[in-house]
């Protein structure tokens, strides 16, 4: 029967390092390719990304450059999964997105869409709601309208900022 050391540490579990063969140096230089793998999914709190927007995520693979030496490279996951985030996020605008590496340069991706849309549209000092409600024909931006609750007591005043349909709910 084998025994257990007497010191264990958890620290080597959670360590997440790359493949050697992941880092190209043919070019003289050290560059890692990453690619996406697997569905893009939603961010929770936020809008479902459009079908278009979530293909060309999916879509995704580039080269990233580094100046490590390749046995630290392999430690610096964690900041490789950031330089991932921030091109996703400047390339689609993303609102948020959160990425997990594994071992051969496979992103695992969450992405919420741009806000700005909507965002650009609300003035300073004021705030934004988002209700789920029948909407009525014709209704656009700009629109004044009024949103009366279950209880009838305290209807409020509003200025429509964006509307949509979702065409699947009957």
């Amino acid at each position: 029967m084998k025994s257990l050391p007497k010191r264990l540490s958890l620290t080597r579990f959670t360590e997440r390092t790359l493949a050697a063969d992941v880092v190209d140096l043919a070019s003289g230089r050290r560059r890692v390719r990453v690619s996406v793998a697997g569905d893009v999914a939603d961010i929770e709190g936020y809008l479902p990304l459009p079908a278009d927007l979530r293909a060309e995520i999916r879509g995704f693979a580039d080269g990233f450059d580094t100046d490590l030496p390749l046995a630290d490279l392999e430690a610096a996951v964690a900041d490789l999964e950031a330089a991932v985030a921030d091109r996703l996020r400047s390339a689609h605008d993303l609102a948020e997105v959160s990425i997990r590496l594994d071992e051969r340069g496979r992103a695992t991706v969450a992405a919420a869409p741009p806000l700005a849309g909507v965002s650009k549209r609300v003035p300073a000092g004021i705030r934004a709601v988002s209700v789920r409600a029948l909407l009525p024909t014709g209704l656009a931006r700009g629109d004044v309208v009024t949103v009366v609750t279950d209880d009838d007591r305290n209807p409020v005043d509003g200025t429509v900022a964006a509307a949509r349909t979702d065409r699947r709910a009957r």
